[in-house]
Protein backbone atom coordinates (compact mmCIF):
# COMPACT_ATOMS: atom_id res chain seq x y z
CA UNK A 1 0.00 0.00 0.00
CA UNK A 2 1.24 3.50 -0.94
CA UNK A 3 1.22 6.33 1.89
CA UNK A 4 3.25 9.38 2.96
CA UNK A 5 5.01 9.31 6.24
CA UNK A 6 5.46 12.70 7.66
CA UNK A 7 7.73 13.95 10.45
CA UNK A 8 6.84 16.76 12.60
CA UNK A 9 10.16 17.92 13.80
CA UNK A 10 9.54 20.05 17.46
CA UNK A 11 10.62 20.39 21.13
CA UNK A 12 9.86 18.06 23.37
CA UNK A 13 6.65 18.72 25.13
CA UNK A 14 4.32 17.19 27.92
CA UNK A 15 1.56 18.13 25.38
CA UNK A 16 2.54 16.67 22.09
CA UNK A 17 0.06 13.92 22.40
CA UNK A 18 -2.91 15.74 23.53
CA UNK A 19 -2.20 18.25 20.10
CA UNK A 20 -1.72 15.17 17.97
CA UNK A 21 -4.79 13.18 18.99
CA UNK A 22 -6.76 16.16 18.11
CA UNK A 23 -5.45 15.60 14.11
CA UNK A 24 -4.93 12.19 13.90
CA UNK A 25 -6.03 8.92 15.62
CA UNK A 26 -2.35 6.89 15.65
CA UNK A 27 1.29 8.42 15.55
CA UNK A 28 4.45 7.67 17.44
CA UNK A 29 6.53 10.06 18.89
CA UNK A 30 10.36 9.86 18.89
CA UNK A 31 12.22 11.60 21.58
CA UNK A 32 16.06 13.03 21.65
CA UNK A 33 18.62 15.69 21.55
CA UNK A 34 17.87 18.54 19.89
CA UNK A 35 19.54 21.50 19.01
CA UNK A 36 18.41 25.02 17.85
CA UNK A 37 21.27 27.73 17.56
CA UNK A 38 23.81 25.70 19.39
CA UNK A 39 21.60 25.34 22.50
CA UNK A 40 20.64 21.67 23.10
CA UNK A 41 17.07 21.06 23.53
CA UNK A 42 14.83 18.29 24.58
CA UNK A 43 13.23 17.59 21.05
CA UNK A 44 10.75 15.09 19.47
CA UNK A 45 9.83 13.64 16.05
CA UNK A 46 5.91 12.62 15.15
CA UNK A 47 5.79 9.86 12.63
CA UNK A 48 2.36 10.06 11.07
CA UNK A 49 1.02 7.37 7.99
CA UNK A 50 -1.30 8.68 5.92
CA UNK A 51 -2.00 10.04 2.48
CA UNK A 52 -0.82 13.24 0.30
CA UNK A 53 -4.48 14.55 1.03
CA UNK A 54 -3.31 14.25 4.85
CA UNK A 55 -0.79 17.02 4.24
CA UNK A 56 -2.93 20.23 5.20
CA UNK A 57 -3.75 18.14 8.55
CA UNK A 58 0.06 17.66 9.43
CA UNK A 59 0.69 21.08 8.98
CA UNK A 60 -2.30 22.05 11.00
CA UNK A 61 -1.28 20.19 13.79
CA UNK A 62 2.21 21.92 13.17
CA UNK A 63 0.94 24.73 13.71
CA UNK A 64 -1.16 24.31 16.80
CA UNK A 65 2.02 22.31 18.53
CA UNK A 66 4.23 25.57 17.20
CA UNK A 67 1.55 28.17 18.97
CA UNK A 68 0.70 26.22 22.03
CA UNK A 69 4.12 25.34 22.69
CA UNK A 70 5.12 29.29 21.83
CA UNK A 71 8.13 27.64 19.24
CA UNK A 72 10.09 30.11 17.08
CA UNK A 73 9.90 27.01 14.63
CA UNK A 74 8.54 23.72 14.05
CA UNK A 75 8.97 21.68 10.63
CA UNK A 76 7.27 18.97 8.77
CA UNK A 77 9.30 16.59 6.33
CA UNK A 78 7.70 14.09 4.23
CA UNK A 79 8.63 10.80 2.24
CA UNK A 80 6.43 8.54 -0.15
CA UNK A 81 6.12 5.06 1.33
CA UNK A 82 4.76 1.52 0.74
CA UNK A 83 4.00 -0.46 3.71
CA UNK A 84 2.04 -3.25 4.66
CA UNK A 85 -0.41 -3.75 7.71
CA UNK A 86 0.60 -7.06 9.48
CA UNK A 87 -3.02 -6.83 11.25
CA UNK A 88 -5.13 -7.51 7.98
CA UNK A 89 -6.71 -10.54 7.78
CA UNK A 90 -5.29 -13.34 5.94
CA UNK A 91 -6.64 -13.83 2.71
CA UNK A 92 -6.19 -16.95 0.10
CA UNK A 93 -3.66 -15.85 -1.77
CA UNK A 94 0.22 -16.80 -0.85
CA UNK A 95 1.72 -14.08 1.20
CA UNK A 96 4.07 -11.12 -1.08
CA UNK A 97 7.58 -10.25 0.71
CA UNK A 98 7.34 -6.77 2.36
CA UNK A 99 9.38 -4.48 0.47
CA UNK A 100 9.54 -0.53 1.73
CA UNK A 101 10.77 1.85 -0.47
CA UNK A 102 11.72 5.91 0.55
CA UNK A 103 11.34 8.71 -1.75
CA UNK A 104 12.87 11.48 -1.48
CA UNK A 105 13.04 15.38 -2.30
CA UNK A 106 12.08 16.25 -6.21
CA UNK A 107 9.63 13.53 -6.38
CA UNK A 108 7.72 13.70 -3.36
CA UNK A 109 7.20 17.43 -4.63
CA UNK A 110 6.38 16.37 -8.14
CA UNK A 111 3.53 13.78 -6.49
CA UNK A 112 2.23 16.94 -4.55
CA UNK A 113 2.43 19.05 -7.72
CA UNK A 114 -0.17 15.98 -9.38
CA UNK A 115 -2.17 16.29 -6.47
CA UNK A 116 -2.84 20.18 -6.70
CA UNK A 117 -3.49 19.97 -10.54
CA UNK A 118 -5.73 17.46 -9.72
CA UNK A 119 -7.51 19.35 -7.27
CA UNK A 120 -7.49 22.43 -9.68
CA UNK A 121 -8.80 19.97 -12.76
CA UNK A 122 -5.81 20.43 -14.46
CA UNK A 123 -5.76 17.25 -16.02
CA UNK A 124 -3.14 18.16 -18.51
CA UNK A 125 -0.77 19.26 -15.41
CA UNK A 126 -1.22 16.50 -13.24
CA UNK A 127 -0.14 14.17 -16.47
CA UNK A 128 2.94 15.85 -17.26
CA UNK A 129 3.68 15.92 -13.32
CA UNK A 130 2.74 12.33 -13.43
CA UNK A 131 4.96 11.16 -16.10
CA UNK A 132 8.10 13.31 -15.00
CA UNK A 133 7.62 11.98 -11.67
CA UNK A 134 7.50 8.29 -12.78
CA UNK A 135 10.89 8.98 -15.34
CA UNK A 136 12.67 9.95 -12.03
CA UNK A 137 11.86 7.33 -10.28
CA UNK A 138 12.51 5.03 -13.15
CA UNK A 139 15.84 7.46 -13.42
CA UNK A 140 16.57 7.20 -9.64
CA UNK A 141 16.23 3.92 -8.64
CA UNK A 142 15.50 1.66 -11.72
CA UNK A 143 11.71 0.36 -10.81
CA UNK A 144 9.72 -0.80 -13.53
CA UNK A 145 5.92 1.00 -13.28
CA UNK A 146 3.87 -0.16 -15.01
CA UNK A 147 0.31 1.95 -16.14
CA UNK A 148 -2.54 0.50 -16.85
CA UNK A 149 -6.06 2.64 -17.94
Amino acid sequence: MNAVCYHIHTEDKKNLGAIVSGFFEGFTVFRGLGYWRETPEHAARIDIIGTVADRPKVLDAAERIRTVNKQEAVYVTAEMVQFDDVHRPATAAAPQPTTTHHLHGDLLDDLFAVEEALSDDDVARASKRLEEAIARLRRENDYKIGLTA
